[in-house]
């Protein structure tokens, strides 16, 4: 039936927390919200409103990946599961995952697609991601044949509990494909034994000195890998990914430079720089190179990292400069992400080539030369800095000698003189007789 006759507990949305690039996991609200309420003032827009861009058709196989997240072996193996649990129930579970929703919210998108997709006699559970955010929301049928609203709640919790109890370093496609293998397995419980499987336990991990929040890594360096391109974030093809890889490697043996590619579904949180800073930190503390990332939630741009040095190789304006390049010819070559990242290669493996690589080879054959001319003079210093050591030491000695040196002298008595101790006198006054002469008068 249509969602505007459904009642207020028609359908059931469950926001998620995001997922990590490799590690987070979905933490479920504790209580469901109607899709087919609204607040006190606030009417829910309709399903074909103009404000909205139109939802795509309902894909036959269950799943619409806008983003290419999925890889094509995981996303065949998924649909399968998910049309076999329609043929066991009659219900069908759809998945959506979109790059980024601009317009709407992935609450209000789960309601709009469910309304758009299962509409009329159709019931099930529709499951969309948004990949800019990492928010799985779900939203479920007011149906006899689907739980009430206190089962689609807990029947969620279970999805959600699958996904959480993978270890810290599962990728995001590998959380979603826990989620809805976990939900189908629900549904068919369910319908055949009018209850849902238990929550799986908590996987047993080792205990933490402290629990820091946000992804595993946030909390620890990335190792650095044994390729030049990770495309977590599946850019490139395989064929494509295999030829960049090729590539970079053969530049690598010629040049002796490195240039990692790293592509990444959601920027991870609480980084005090930018990733490809962070890497080229990381991965480039004894080299020479850069790192070129790209985060699908902010497909209009590149971020650069490298490691500069004055003197013997790029300084950090000359970088700068060389990395406003490659993003500037990037942005121009193409609207596609792997088109760009192609294009940036270029750019930077040129460059590194012409600019940087001269400069390394010309302070690599200074070096013997400098070693050659500068190696007598420095004997020459240390053995004049050596004898002035030896001076000064033979000075200090001295002048210890001559401070601890103590002359005595005989003691002196001196006999009582004039009446007096220590040879003082007495002293006599004796007036001078007044003249005989006298004034005539």
């Amino acid at each position: 039936m249509p969602l505007s006759g459904l009642p207020s507990s028609a359908l059931l949305l469950l926001p998620a927390a995001a997922w990590g690039l490799s590690c987070g996991a979905v933490t479920a609200q504790t209580a469901p919200v109607p899709a087919a309420t609204a607040p006190p003032g606030v009417a829910l827009p309709a399903a074909d409103s103009p404000a909205l861009p139109p939802l795509p058709e309902r894909p036959a196989s269950h799943i619409l990946d806008e983003s290419g997240m999925l890889p094509e072996a995981t996303r065949q193996s998924l649909s399968t599961r998910l049309l076999s649990c329609q043929t066991r129930t009659g219900l069908g579970i759809y998945l959506a995952i979109h790059t980024y929703l601009l317009d709407e919210t992935a609450d209000l998108r789960a309601r709009r697609t469910h309304s758009a997709w299962l509409a009329e006699k159709d019931a099930g559970i529709v499951v969309v991601h948004d990949r800019s955010t990492g928010r799985l929301n779900f939203a479920g049928s007011d149906d006899k044949r689907l739980p009430d609203a206190d089962g689609l709640l807990a029947l969620y919790r279970v999805a959600d509990a699958a996904s959480k109890n993978l270890p810290p370093e599962a990728t995001a496609p590998q959380r979603i494909v826990a989620t809805l293998t976990s939900l189908a397995d629900g549904l068919e419980s369910w319908q055949k034994n009018g209850r849902l499987p238990p929550s799986p336990s908590p996987a047993a991990r080792p205990p933490r000195e402290s629990a820091p929040s946000g992804p595993l890594h946030t909390q620890a360096p990335w190792t650095l890998p044994d390729t030049f391109l990770l495309d977590e974030a599946r850019v490139f093809p395989e064929a494509d990914a295999a030829a960049l890889r090729a590539r970079l490697d053969a530049w690598h043996r010629e040049s002796g430079l490195r240039l990692y590619v790293v592509t990444v579904t959601y920027p991870p949180p609480s980084l005090n720089l930018p990733l490809a800073e962070k890497l080229a930190l990381q991965w480039l503390p004894d080299s020479l190179g850069g790192i070129l990332v790209f985060d699908r939630s902010r497909p209009e741009t590149l971020t650069f990292g490298g490691t500069p040095q004055v003197g013997n190789w790029l300084s950090p304006v000359q970088l700068k400069s060389l990395h406003e390049r490659a993003l500037n010819s990037a942005l121009a070559a193409s609207d596609q992400p792997g088109s760009r990242l192609i294009a940036a290669v270029d750019t930077l493996t040129t460059s590194y080539t012409r600019e940087g690589l001269p400069l390394l080879q010309e302070s690599r054959r200074w070096l013997p030369q400098a070693q050659r001319h500068i190696l007598p003079y420095l004997m020459l210093g240390l053995a004049a800095g050596t004898v002035l050591l030896y001076l000064f030491k033979r000075w200090q000695e001295r002048a210890e000698r001559r401070r601890r040196t103590v002359f005595l002298f005989p003691e002196v008595f001196v006999s009582e003189r004039l009446g007096a101790p220590h040879g003082g006198g007495v002293t006599a006054e004796t007036p001078l007789p007044s003249s005989p002469c006298t004034p005539s008068p």
